[in-house]
């Protein structure tokens, strides 16, 4: 094969060989991209709603007690089972602190449903924080690890105890 120059034939065969390769390989990680961007970009948007969603009915958990409104206790107890994990420890104390909250709408009590869920919010938003740098990808051996959630117990622990200021 003559190709008027001194290039060897091979090179000539292999160029356009590697060239269509490596156009491969580019629209393949352009689309794999393409796809993480679309998924970590609704999962953020749904999550921020969910947050909202549980903001509120937290909210309406808080009045329901102070008016000592049980029929509403119950609907929002029910609606939380719906939103919550009902394998996670964590969230099932949310669900026994709303149980609570109908019979004994004590302050103390309050306040641990809304430290529960500050700790639920922090969470998912720590997670979802992770999850859009691509802590969740199979690439992210270089990532930090998934955020953990604090436990009530722990957090209570942590209140109590003084913090070290830095100077």
């Amino acid at each position: 094969m003559d190709t008027g120059t001194n290039t060897p034939s091979w090179v000539v065969v292999l160029t356009p060989i590697l060239a269509l390769v490596g156009a491969a390989l580019g629209s393949a990680v352009l689309l794999w991209n393409n796809a993480r961007n679309i998924k970590v970009d609704n999962i953020t948007k749904e999550r921020a709603k969910w947050r909202n969603n549980v903001r509120q009915k937290s909210l309406d958990v808080h009045k329901a007690a102070v008016s000592q409104n049980a029929v509403w206790l119950d609907e929002l107890h029910l609606e939380f089972s719906l939103i919550l994990n009902p394998t996670d420890d964590k969230d099932c104390a949310i669900l026994r602190t709303i149980g609570q909250l109908k019979s004994a709408p004590d302050e103390p009590l309050l306040t641990e449903f809304a430290d529960r869920i500050a700790l639920l919010l922090k969470h998912d938003w720590e997670r979802a924080k992770w999850e859009a740098k691509g802590g969740d990808s199979v690439f992210s051996s270089d990532i930090e690890p998934e955020p953990v959630r604090t436990t009530y117990e722990q957090f209570k622990r942590d209140r109590l105890t003084p913090k070290a200021r830095f100077r």
